[in-house]
């Protein structure tokens, strides 16, 4: 283990001086922390389609604009999904998780009409 991980883990003037210094940077970088953030969660987003989708499209209708596709769950969790995962990024915990099962990629369209009317409207032929 290296000196400086050890000293963190066990000295806690020089953990919390370090914390400190880290807060301080932040907020004087907040722009290029807003940024690194945001590139993050773009490829994450980007990792999670790849892996769900192989073909980069909605499973359902067949959109292929990465700009309207989304995560689905697939078992229709996802708001008690969220509320398990609290604040975290679903693709970020996806990812981070090994991409689970449970998921799937569908365009915002699919997943809407999945969520208001249960099915998706390309899969049923009735409407509510």
């Amino acid at each position: 283990m290296s000196r400086w991980k050890d000293r963190y883990r066990n000295d806690n003037d020089f953990k919390r001086e370090h914390n400190q210094q880290g807060k301080k940077w932040r907020l004087n970088n907040s722009e290029k922390v807003k940024e690194t953030a945001r590139k993050i969660k773009q490829s994450n987003r980007l990792l999670v389609i790849n892996h769900y989708s192989k073909e980069n499209k909605c499973v359902c209708c067949g959109e292929s604009n990465i700009k309207f596709l989304t995560i689905d769950h697939i078992n229709n969790n996802g708001a008690e999904h969220r509320k398990q995962i609290k604040n975290d990024h679903l693709a970020g915990w996806l990812v981070r998780n090994n991409y689970p099962e449970g998921f799937q990629i569908l365009c915002w369209n699919c997943n809407e009409g999945k969520k208001i009317y249960k099915i998706c409207p390309h899969k049923g032929d009735t409407y509510v």
